[in-house]
C-alpha cells in the first residue's frame, strides 16, 4: 500500500476563555466558555468563525461560590424574573464577550459589510434544480460558510436544512435558495 495523496482541510481550533460578569454589586457569574473556531475566507480577509460556545457558569455572591440548584431557588423565590430568563440574559452577555475577544469575527463589521459578505458567499455557493424545477442550495463547504455567515451576523436569521429523499448530483442536504435570497435582500 502507499500514500497517494494528503490534503490538509479546514483546521478547527478549540478554545478556553474565562468570562468574568459582574451582574451587580455582590452577584457575579464565571464561565469557562469552550469552543471551536476557523478561518473563513471572504473578501474582507479570512473571518474568524466561533462555533458551539458551551458556557460553563458559576454563580458567586459577594465572593462566595454558590450551589447550583440552590442559587436558581433563591433567585426564582426573590426576584420577579424567571432564573431562565436571568441566564440567558447573562449568557448572551459572555458570548459577546466571548466573541469580542476574537478578531475579525463577522459581527465586528458594519452592516453594510455584512451583507457584502453574505453577498459575496451566496454568489459563490452550488446551486442544483430539482425534478419540479426549484433551486437548491448544496449543503458543503461553500453553502456552510454562507450559512455560518448568516447565522453569526444576524441571529434572527432562521435557516432549515432540508433531506432530500435521492440524492441531487451527490448531496442529500439542501436550503431553499429562494429563502436564503429572500432572507438577504430584508438584511
Amino acid at each position: 500500500m502507499k500514500v497517494l495523496k494528503v490534503s490538509r482541510g479546514q483546521d478547527y481550533v478549540r478554545f478556553s476563555l474565562n468570562v468574568e460578569l459582574e451582574v451587580s454589586p455582590g452577584l457575579v457569574v464565571k464561565s469557562d466558555v469552550y469552543g471551536d473556531f476557523t478561518k473563513v475566507p471572504s473578501l474582507y480577509g479570512d473571518i474568524t468563525r466561533i462555533e458551539d460556545p458551551e458556557l460553563n457558569n458559576e454563580y458567586f455572591l459577594f465572593g462566595k461560590k454558590t450551589k447550583y440548584v440552590e442559587f436558581k431557588k433563591m433567585y426564582n423565590d426573590l426576584f420577579c424574573e424567571e432564573f431562565n430568563s436571568f441566564v440567558e440574559r447573562t449568557d448572551k452577555v459572555i458570548l459577546k464577550a466571548t466573541y469580542g475577544s476574537f478578531e475579525n469575527t463577522i459581527d465586528t463589521f458594519s452592516k453594510r459589510a455584512q451583507v457584502e459578505i453574505i453577498n459575496e458567499a451566496w454568489v459563490n455557493v452550488d446551486r442544483v434544480t430539482d425534478t419540479q424545477g426549484k433551486v437548491w442550495i448544496k449543503s458543503n463547504k461553500k453553502a456552510w460558510t454562507l450559512i455560518s455567515h448568516l447565522q453569526d451576523g444576524f441571529p434572527k436569521a432562521q435557516l432549515q436544512r432540508k433531506r432530500k429523499e435521492a440524492a441531487i448530483d451527490g448531496c442529500y442536504y439542501f436550503y431553499e435558495n429562494q429563502v436564503v435570497k429572500e432572507l438577504i435582500r430584508s438584511l
